[in-house]
């Protein structure tokens, strides 16, 4: 009785840091002008949004354990509606300079890739409907396109068609999400035998 007591209070405890803390994101994007719909948003106490200058995440945000979003030193994020982030999920659009220099990389600023939407620079876009498997990480240049599913611990790092399924590091597509209705057949991929 006593370790059920514990755990609801956890629990509860848990939940309460949760709000806590998507209140607080909520007035910090605010302040930051961002673009952001509350509405389906899902966030845990231990994921992070950084949202730099220009940082635009649609309905429907829903963010597990430990993910990162950082649009600090680049162009900006875009996010259409209902991404779905597994944990440890890692969105970074900024980049530290790398071009050859004996200069420190601690001294030397950031870089970041440009991609349009809609006549809008980004350093990265996500649209609508999207699933990212737990570990990935979605860097700069990265524009994955709708309906996409991005596979856990893949790097994208460019263009993904939409309803695309991507695996790997370099990420690589493997499949199109149109071709099934259901999962019967899948061997072309090798992740349902």
């Amino acid at each position: 009785m006593i370790k059920r007591l514990s755990e609801r209070i956890s629990a509860v405890l848990a939940r309460n840091r949760s709000i806590r803390y998507r209140r607080n994101l909520i007035e910090k994007l605010n302040a930051s002008g961002a673009h952001f719909s509350e509405e389906g948003l899902k966030i845990t106490a231990t994921s992070r949004i950084y949202p730099g200058d220009h940082l635009t995440i649609g309905s429907g945000l829903s963010m597990n354990e430990n993910c990162v979003i950082n649009a600090c030193d680049s162009h900006g994020i875009y996010i259409g509606n209902n991404l779905l982030l597994a944990p440890d999920v890692y969105i970074r659009a900024g980049n530290h300079d790398y071009t050859f220099s004996e200069e420190p990389f601690q001294k030397r600023g950031h870089c970041a890739k440009r991609v349009e939407k809609d006549g809008e620079l980004y350093s990265i876009v996500i649209e609508d409907n999207v699933w990212i498997g737990r570990g990935a990480s979605i860097l700069s240049g990265a524009y994955i396109g709708k309906g996409s599913v991005i596979g856990a611990g893949s790097v994208v790092k460019e263009k993904i068609p939409e309803y695309s399924i991507v695996i790997g590091n370099p990420a690589k597509v493997v499949s199109d999400r149109r071709k099934y209705e259901n999962f019967d057949g899948r061997e072309d991929i090798d992740l349902f035998r």
